[in-house]
């Protein structure tokens, strides 16, 4: 996507997908809950009258706070919204919230995957940069998990659940510092604080994006819809005005706050390509979405072309090396074709 084509498209006003029809006896699940694009994803579907809301949360108390904030402006039955609590920097964690999903919701219509970070500094999750930890492994432990409910109800019920992995356009900014990685040892690589550290402080978090990308094309091709039943898609909710970049250094918050002040959308505007994600069918299945439609094209070619397709394997096989290991037996929904 060239530079116009990106200005332009962000200030596009976004439809609205979902309809009340929709959302009647609807479950749905949202990481990242509390604020943001998040929050405004959950302000949608309560509003539009779906059954159950559960919002994934690292804060009880703030997941609450916006609970009751959601209840109050949206007029919701205070039966619809739940919190729970979600720590994407645990594995732990991850795995409680899937299995609770499993014993508690008697179904669950579609999953919005978008709980991330923007780390500046290094810090180390599960034995990983932080970045890599949240917004990548953690992020296709809950796929994982999740997966074969989401198959269930779309046997059980005759739908098509829908799982929804939040990219980034900023993914594809980050192709330079890529080049660096190791193919051979991507991960192990990026555990290397000495050579990593000042790298990561201003690209962790794009780099991430970029390397959940690769694998999100691996693991949708490796979980086709013929099989479960369920979309699974990428969304790119564009440049937003959010609390994401809280944890980089000033020098870089004042910049990004000075694009966004001009052209960033508002989270809730934001909020409407997730709810697109919720919407679609087999034909989005493995494919980009961004401003609420099937966007194939913004995708570089270098990610897609043969050597992209190399990598798309090696990172998704680095990442999934490394779940069996944390969680044994979470790979078995996976095709090994």
């Amino acid at each position: 996507m060239s530079f116009f084509h990106f200005i332009r498209a962000q200030y596009k006003n976004l439809p609205l997908a979902l309809t009340p029809t929709d959302c009647q006896g609807r479950t749905y699940i949202v990481t990242g809950a509390n604020s943001g694009i998040g929050y405004e994803c959950v302000k949608h579907l309560a509003r539009l009258g779906s059954s159950r809301v559960i919002l994934g949360v690292r804060s009880r108390d703030k997941g609450e706070v916006a609970k009751k904030t959601i209840e109050t402006e949206t007029g919701c039955d205070t039966s619809i919204l739940q919190v729970w609590e979600i720590d994407l920097g645990s594995y732990e964690s991850v795995a409680a919230f899937a299995k609770k999903a499993g014993e508690e919701l008697h179904r669950i219509d579609g999953i919005v995957e978008n709980a991330g970070t923007a780390e500046g500094s290094w810090v180390v999750k599960e034995g990983n940069e932080a970045n890599m930890t949240v917004n990548i492994f953690s992020t296709f432990l809950i796929a994982l998990l999740i997966l074969p409910h989401l198959h269930k109800s779309a046997r059980q019920f005759g739908i098509v659940p829908q799982l929804v992995i939040i990219g980034s356009g900023l993914a594809f900014q980050a192709k330079p510092i890529w080049q660096k990685l190791d193919i051979g040892n991507i991960f192990g690589d990026l555990r290397d604080r000495q050579k990593w550290a000042p790298k990561l402080s201003n690209t962790g978090y794009p780099l991430s994006k970029l390397l959940l990308t690769f694998a999100y094309f691996e693991f949708a091709r490796r979980v086709p819809f013929s099989r479960t039943g369920v979309t699974i898609t990428m969304v790119n909710p564009g440049a937003c005005k959010t609390n994401l970049p809280r944890h980089l250094n000033s020098s870089v918050r004042l910049q990004i706050g000075a694009v966004l002040s001009l052209i960033g959308r508002n989270a809730e505007m934001g909020s409407r390509t997730l709810l697109h994600g919720l919407t679609v069918g087999e034909e989005a299945h493995g494919r980009y979405l961004s401003e609420c439609e099937i966007s194939d094209h913004i995708v570089p070619n270098w990610v897609t072309d043969d050597d992209g397709r190399e990598w798309q394997v090696r990172v998704w096989k680095d990442i999934a090396a490394e779940l069996e290991k944390a969680c044994p037996g979470c790979l078995d929904v996976i095709s090994n074709e």
